[in-house]
């Protein structure tokens, strides 16, 4: 009887040993970066042409649901006329809306809308948006 007792508790410890309860669930958290460019539209006809110069010192921000900001707010544009806006949500990515708005520097026009509505599905971590400008007659 007791070598039958010594082997129902090796089977229960090792039973007990390698059984997990409950699953260990894996979780990571969601990163988005936008990268935001502009350009002086010399042409006024909202296309970024390969003659015409970035522009440098425009704000910009983001909103939507998952948009915790990780860089430096507002994201201004540097002399390549681009700037970075990087997100952080906890958890999986999760489809969701995002506006990015830039703030018409003084003495400009835009010439492409100033806010831009993405809809991003739960697979995208990256994307581009550009705003042109133009000189008022000031």
């Amino acid at each position: 009887m007791k070598r039958f007792a010594k082997i129902a508790l090796i089977i229960s410890l090792i039973f007990t040993i390698t059984t997990c309860s409950p699953s260990p669930q894996i979780l990571a958290d969601c990163f988005i970066s936008f990268n935001i460019t502009t350009w002086y539209d010399l042409n006024d006809n909202g296309l970024w042409d390969s003659s015409e110069p970035p522009l440098e010192g425009v704000e910009f921000h983001i909103d939507g649901q998952f948009a915790s900001v990780l860089s430096e707010y507002p994201c201004i544009s540097n002399e390549d006329g681009e700037c970075n806006i990087s997100t952080w949500a906890p958890g999986m990515c999760e489809a969701g809306d995002y506006w990015i708005t830039v703030v018409s520097p003084e003495f400009y026009k835009p010439t492409t809308p100033t806010e831009v509505m993405l809809s991003l599905d739960s697979t995208e971590f990256s994307c581009e948006v550009k705003f042109g400008f133009t000189a008022t007659n000031n």
